[in-house]
């Protein structure tokens, strides 16, 4: 999580943000005990609309929403309404960036400074190499310096990823710190997440594959899934089908004030604008329940990527925790079942999660808007087990 999660209090005024459901056809038509749980999760302190899909392999097996896209509006929460999504974008990023190891035009072994037209390197530890691996696995170094939560505002990016990257990582740029923006480990030493990581990453494509990033990933990607609404960039998706994110009224401070676009004193909440930054591949998908759930997908099948590869990507780079592993860009959660592949994301006024089991072929995306995320573990794993048993 970038920003802070704070606990979000409707309190009285819960009546004035009631919770639609919004009925999905045939597909729930058997499953109404998950209808009613993610109406009584959008109902939350906290939560201003939710939105979830669950699949077994390329089969969709329920999607439902409830809660407000739009509280104003009156615009209720659909499975087709699109959002960011936070961090789990980062595994569009590395699949991007598989893609390209696939067709041996990157190494994973090899020196990032072999794929970008100018050096980085953690200033305290020149001879130690950052490599693709340790970018995919958050061991290069590279840490999120004040200039990142800075970066946020309204709107697209209007500074170029390579331009950014410039700024912040190396010697010659505006915001450069040698502590700021590395660790005191070199490289390869130090699991520590990573958001300007994944910037490089995006950056790295671009050079290696001769076009923008966001064009590559729709190329490559997005189009081969049909994923004719989802995008990195505001102007690159339908923003009539756009949620919007919530925080709680005066909790942003700092960094996210000038992302209130309007105050919504009588719930207490403030509407953000649909907001950007240019370190963009780390966390700006924008897109739907629905369509994430084709991306899902692809990795219990080889749509995007060859089997092989992602058996290297699910396997153990690091030990997070007793019940969690770290691979190529996903990390593990041990569950009854066995062990779940997944990511999160969580930006100001949006929290995300998406899961898979590749022994049972379970799939689950769940979105949120709103300052809170109470709950999603929970009903991830009420999802999860619906999946499984298809």
């Amino acid at each position: 999580m970038r920003f802070s999660r704070r606990t979000f209090l409707l309190g009285t005024a819960t009546s004035v943000v009631a919770v639609p459901f919004v009925p999905t056809g045939p597909a729930s038509a058997s499953d109404s005990d998950l209808d009613e749980s993610i109406a009584q999760f959008a109902s939350r302190d906290g939560i201003i609309g939710a939105s979830a899909c669950v699949m077994n392999g390329d089969k969709v097996i329920w999607q439902g929403a409830a809660g407000w896209a739009d509280i104003s509006g009156q615009i209720s929460m659909t499975p087709d309404t699109i959002q960011n999504i936070g961090s789990i974008s980062k595994t569009v990023t590395a699949t991007a960036v598989m893609q390209l190891v696939e067709s041996d035009q990157l190494s994973v072994k090899a020196d990032i400074n072999d794929y970008l037209p100018f050096p980085i390197r953690n200033p305290r530890h020149e001879n130690v190499p950052i490599t693709i691996r340790h970018l995919l696995t958050h061991h290069s170094s590279i840490t999120d310096g004040p200039a990142y939560n800075a970066s946020y505002a309204c709107g697209d990016p209007t500074v170029s990823l390579h331009d950014w990257i410039v700024s912040v990582l190396t010697p010659q740029g505006e915001h450069f710190h040698p502590k700021r923006y590395f660790g005191s480990k070199a490289p390869g030493e130090r699991r520590q997440y990573s958001n300007i990581g994944y910037g490089v990453l995006g950056l790295i494509v671009e050079n290696v594959a001769g076009q923008p990033f966001e064009e590559y990933c729709d190329q490559h990607i997005f189009a081969p899934l049909g994923m004719d609404n989802t995008g990195w960039r505001i102007d690159s998706v339908d923003a009539t089908t756009h949620a919007l994110p919530y925080d709680e009224l005066g909790a942003g401070g700092g960094d996210t004030t000038t992302l209130v676009s309007r105050e919504l004193k009588e719930v207490g909440l403030a509407e953000l604008c649909l907001y950007s930054f240019p370190n963009y591949p780390d966390g700006l998908v924008r897109t739907s329940v629905n369509q994430f759930g084709n991306f899902m997908s692809a990795y219990l099948s080889d749509t995007l990527l060859r089997p092989k590869t992602i058996k290297k990507m699910l396997r153990k780079e690091s030990q997070i925790s007793p019940s969690s592993i770290q691979g190529l860009c996903w990390v593990t959660r041990d569950t009854d079942q066995g062990r779940m592949w997944y990511h999160s994301g969580g930006d100001p006024g949006i929290s995300t999660i998406a899961a898979f089991e590749p022994d049972s072929k379970a799939i689950v995306v769940l979105f949120t808007t709103g300052p809170g995320d109470d709950g999603m573990v929970n009903l991830l794993e009420k999802l999860l087990e619906r999946a499984r048993k298809e």
